[in-house]
C-alpha cells in the first residue's frame, strides 16, 4: 500500500516537472537563405519571428513574421509538434504577402531544438520549404531565434490571455523585482569597473597604420569574457589557407543601433562602435602575425530589435565566408581563425 501512495507521489512530481515546461512565447532572430550561386557561396539573411502556442497535449500552433527590408514580408500560420524540447512545425496557410519580385509564395516546413542557457531560451534548427501547391521546392536554410518578451508585430490573441493570467503573480512579484534591480544595478557597477580595469591593463590605441593589424595576443578570451562577467560562446575553428584576409563587420538585416566593441588576439579593436550597413574593416596578414586569430564580439546593447546582430564577413580575391553573430547582455562570441599553410602537389613525369 505505501509502496502504492510513494509510486504515486513520484509520477506526480515527475509528471509537473515535465508540464510545467512551457514553449508559449515571443521567439525572434533570423534565418539564412542558402542560394544556388556557387561561385559567392553567399546566404541571404531575412529577419524571422515565430509566435508559439503550446497545447497540453505538446500541440502547438501559431504565426511567422519573414521579412527583409524592401524586399520581402509575410504572415504565415503553422501548426507542429513539440517533445523533448524539439519542434517541428508546417505552414500551411500564407497571409499579409508583399514582395517586390515573381518568385513562388513558399511556405516553411522548420525542425530544431529549444537549447536553454542562462537567462537565454534559444531556437536553433534547419527549414525547407515548397511553393503552396506542394508540387515545386523553393528554399532551405537554418535558423536561429531567441525568446524575447515583446513582439514587433501584433501579438496574437494567445499571448494576450497568457499576459492578463500572468498579471496578478507578476504583481506579487514586484517588490522581489525591485530588489532584484538593486542588485544588478551593483553588479552592472561592477562589471564596469571590471571593463575600466581591463581597458587600463590593454595597450592603448591599436597599433595600426592606415587599419592595418599587426598584434600580439595579450589576454584569452576565455579571461576577458570572465572579466566582463559574460558567457563565453565559441565557433568551430574556421581553417584558412589564405595569407592575407579582411575582414568586415556589418548589419545587413535592419539597421537598429546595435552596438559592439570588438577584442583582436585579446586587445581591444573596435570599443562600442554602432554596427550599420557600412562595414567595419580591418586587414590581417598571418605572414607577420600568429598562425592563429581569435575575434571575441561583445555586445553594448540589444539595439532596437532584440538580440544584437551582425555578420562577420571574410574575404580576399579569392575567398569569402559569412559568419553571423547573435549575442546579448549575457554572452560574448569567439571566433577563431587558423593559418594552414597550403599543400602542394608533386607532379611525376
Amino acid at each position: 500500500m505505501l509502496k502504492g501512495l510513494f509510486f504515486l507521489l513520484f509520477i506526480q512530481i515527475v509528471g509537473s516537472n515535465l508540464l510545467s515546461q512551457n514553449y508559449t512565447g515571443i521567439y525572434r532572430g533570423y534565418i539564412l537563405v542558402k542560394t544556388n550561386n556557387e561561385i559567392e557561396n553567399k546566404n541571404i539573411r531575412f529577419e524571422f519571428e515565430m509566435q508559439i502556442n503550446q497545447h497540453a497535449s505538446n500541440l502547438i500552433e501559431g504565426v511567422t513574421y519573414t521579412y527583409r527590408k524592401n524586399e520581402y514580408s509575410a504572415k504565415a500560420y503553422f501548426k507542429g509538434k513539440i517533445k523533448n524540447n524539439t519542434i517541428a512545425f508546417d505552414e500551411f496557410e500564407l497571409v499579409d504577402l508583399k514582395k517586390n519580385s515573381a518568385s513562388d509564395n513558399c511556405l516553411m516546413s522548420c525542425y530544431g531544438k529549444i537549447e536553454f542557457r542562462k537567462n537565454i531560451t534559444q531556437f536553433v534548427g534547419t527549414f525547407t520549404s515548397k511553393n503552396s501547391t506542394g508540387l515545386k521546392k523553393c528554399s532551405s536554410g537554418m535558423v536561429n531565434l531567441i525568446k524575447v518578451e515583446k513582439s514587433i508585430f501584433k501579438e496574437e490573441k494567445f499571448l494576450q490571455k497568457k499576459d492578463i493570467k500572468l498579471k496578478t503573480k507578476e504583481n506579487d512579484a514586484f517588490d522581489k523585482k525591485r530588489h532584484f534591480n538593486k542588485i544588478e544595478k551593483k553588479s552592472r557597477e561592477e562589471i564596469e569597473d571590471s571593463t575600466q580595469k581591463v581597458n587600463s591593463i590593454l595597450p592603448k590605441g591599436n597599433q595600426l597604420k592606415k587599419n592595418i593589424l599587426t598584434l600580439n595576443k595579450k589576454f584569452s578570451s576565455a579571461s576577458l569574457s570572465t572579466l566582463l562577467n559574460k558567457n563565453l560562446i565559441k565557433t568551430d575553428t574556421i581553417f584558412l589557407s589564405e595569407e592575407t584576409i579582411n575582414i568586415d563587420f556589418f548589419d545587413n538585416g535592419i539597421i537598429d543601433n546595435d552596438t559592439i566593441s570588438v577584442y583582436i588576439n585579446g586587445e581591444l579593436f573596435f570599443d562600442k562602435v554602432r554596427i550599420t550597413n557600412k562595414a567595419k574593416s580591418f586587414f590581417y596578414d598571418f605572414s607577420k602575425n600568429d598562425s592563429i586569430l581569435s575575434i571575441l564580439a561583445v555586445a553594448h546593447n540589444l539595439g532596437e530589435i532584440p538580440p544584437n546582430t551582425s555578420l562577420l564577413v571574410i574575404n580576399n580575391p579569392k575567398f569569402r565566408k559569412e559568419i553571423p553573430v547573435v549575442v546579448d547582455n549575457n554572452t560574448c562570441l569567439e571566433i577563431i581563425l587558423q593559418y594552414k599553410i597550403p599543400k602542394v602537389g608533386i607532379k611525376r613525369f
